[in-house]
């Protein structure tokens, strides 16, 4: 039985992991652990009751696994990174110069959108704060959103994609360069 779920499935594992991954080999490395932890739990997969959901699930923990610890290897790598106090100064300036942009809105609502976007109130509970309409509130922050979005790119962080149109980093934005977005 075996056999024929590894002739069944590498493919299709496979061809699961390059769309994830975008690696080829890495791929194919990751199908070998998946098949061999099905060899290994062969005795249980006569009482698993959707394979094909278990051996995904399968898939989709190792892909995990090595995300995580890519991730970690990373960190470790980067250590010293972590530790330059001109890293930490960075973070900073860029965390300030956001809430310096918010603080700018009215003094009670500037508070109340710094909780609203950090998640410490609801939309509806500051509405209920400010004494306004819920839905007023909502297009007010999504104004907001908006406008301190603009701002941060233009005043404080350059945003840095990768291939995929993802953020993957930022810079501090040279004040004395003309501002865009790269």
């Amino acid at each position: 039985m075996t056999e024929q779920l590894i002739l069944k499935y590498s493919d299709q594992i496979h061809r699961f992991l390059v769309r994830r991954l975008q690696d080829v080999e890495l791929a194919r490395d990751l199908t070998q652990d998946i098949l061999l932890k099905i060899i290994q739990n062969e005795s249980k997969l006569s009482s698993v009751n959707n394979l094909d959901a278990w051996i995904y699930r399968v898939a989709s923990n190792r892909l995990i696994d090595h995300t995580r610890k890519k991730k970690e290897s990373r960190i470790d790598e980067d250590a010293s990174l972590r530790a330059d106090p001109s890293e930490e100064d960075y973070l900073d300036g860029i965390n300030a110069c956001l809430k310096t942009i918010i603080r700018e809105y009215d003094g009670k609502e500037s508070d109340l959108f710094l909780k609203v976007f950090s998640g410490e109130v609801s939309q509806k509970d500051a509405a209920r704060q400010l004494g306004i309409p819920y839905s007023t509130l909502k297009s007010r922050v999504q104004k907001v959103r908006e406008d301190v979005y603009n701002r941060f790119l233009n005043e404080c962080c350059r945003l840095i994609y990768n291939n995929h149109g993802e953020v993957i980093n930022c810079r501090p934005v040279d004040r004395d360069e003309a501002c865009c977005v790269e």
